[in-house]
C-alpha cells in the first residue's frame, strides 16, 4: 500500500491545490512484474466572480502493469 499528497500553487488560481492519492502495488513473478491500482481525488475548477476556484472533485482510478525481462 502507498499514499501520497500533492500540494501545489499555480499562478492562475487563487489558492493552493491539494490532490490526495492512495493505492496498492502487487508484485508477481518474483518481482519481475508489478500491478498497481491507484485512486486519486482531483479538483475541478470553474470561474466565479472572475476568479478560478475549485468547485468540485472527481475520482480517478488508474491501473498499471510493469514488467522486466
Amino acid at each position: 500500500p502507498f499514499a501520497a499528497m500533492r500540494l501545489s500553487n499555480y499562478e492562475g488560481l487563487d489558492g493552493p491545490v491539494l490532490v490526495p492519492e492512495a493505492g496498492v502495488n502487487w508484485f508477481v513473478a518474483g518481482h519481475h512484474a508489478k500491478i498497481t491500482l491507484q485512486y486519486r481525488s482531483r479538483p475541478v475548477f470553474d470561474v466565479k466572480d472572475g476568479k478560478k476556484v475549485e468547485t468540485d472533485r472527481k475520482s480517478e482510478l488508474t491501473t498499471q502493469l510493469g514488467f522486466t525481462f
